[in-house]
């Protein structure tokens, strides 16, 4: 019997520690665990009953009968099939959360992309127009009208399109995602301050700067937008060095915060728990971090650190 258990928990023994401990520990809501397990414990209830409940045999006994040896290994079989459905879907899950996490980021370069593409245009815009700023101008200097140019040059001033790149800090990706988000900020009349210290050479991934940094700001516009109050501001503050990141996004909210009995943050937008909180979160276990979401007198604050 001692031989026959080393040979079957051997190969169960590894598969558990390649295969169901990962998709435990990666699982990121928990209530799958909390009902699921009755499956495996029914089976294990209904055979111990049938087995020992109504007999006068000794266990041994009813141990070395056939057909309870059969009846066991199906038992058995059962319950580590219902264990092995759990971690596929699990990493399913996390599969799926990723794949969502990378068509985020794409949607993310594509409104960027939207956004230079507007800004080429609108400097061509004002190259093509400039022959014929020049032209008037000249005319109005051989003239001697002096005070009209200085006018007509205040107007042309004015109406010259900002194409100046706004610089936030050393990481190019981030300082873009920062100036882009900007725009929308100001274009939704919202206040937008921002105190960053990334460097360009920081050890993070930049899909998961990308999908940080985008998916706070993001999700404070919204609430912003959302808002009915007046004086709607963002305040971001980021700073990084060779051992840690750390990101604070605050942003006024006077809304309703949606949350599950979990105590995670709901979507406003589709059913379910919100991708952008749960993509943050599991950005932070990957680097060892926490992050930290927190709500009260008009704000809400929203925090992570990463160990680099």
């Amino acid at each position: 019997m001692l031989m026959t258990e080393a040979v079957i928990w051997g190969p169960l023994f590894i598969y558990m520690k390649k295969v169901y401990t990962p998709a435990v520990e990666r699982e990121p809501s928990g209530l799958e665990w909390r009902y699921l397990w009755l499956i495996p414990f029914t089976f294990y209830i209904i055979w111990y009953y049938t087995l020992y409940g109504n007999s006068t045999k000794s266990s041994l006994e009813l141990a070395l009968e056939p057909k309870n040896t059969i009846a066991l290994f199906f038992i058995n079989a059962g319950a580590f099939l219902v264990y092995y459905i759990v971690a596929r879907l699990v990493i399913e899950q996390q599969k799926n959360l990723r794949l969502q996490e990378n068509n985020h980021l794409l949607e993310m370069q594509n409104l960027q992309y939207d956004y230079l593409q507007d800004k080429i245009k609108e400097t061509r815009r004002y190259k093509h127009d400039v022959r014929h700023h020049i032209a008037l101008m000249q005319e109005l200097l051989k003239k001697g009208e002096y005070d009209k140019l200085s006018e007509y040059l205040n107007s042309f001033r004015d109406s010259m399109p900002d194409i100046s790149e706004r610089i936030y800090c050393k990481n190019t990706s981030v300082s873009a995602l920062l100036a882009y988000f900007a725009q929308i900020a100001e274009s939704s009349g919202i206040e937008y301050k921002v105190s960053a210290d990334i460097p360009d050479n920081i050890k993070i991934d930049i899909t998961d700067l990308s999908v940080l940094f985008g998916n706070l700001i993001e999700n404070a516009i919204h609430g912003c937008v959302s808002d009915s109050a007046k004086n709607k501001k963002i305040i971001i503050r980021a700073k990084a060095d060779s051992y840690s990141l750390c990101l604070a996004v605050d942003n006024t909210f006077t809304g309703t915060i949606l949350t599950d009995p979990e105590g995670g943050f709901l979507s406003s937008k589709r059913k379910g728990k919100g991708i952008g909180t749960e993509s943050v979160k599991n950005i932070a276990a990957k680097y060892n971090g926490v992050a930290k979401f927190e709500y009260g007198d008009g704000m809400f604050y929203a925090s992570v650190m990463l160990n680099i």
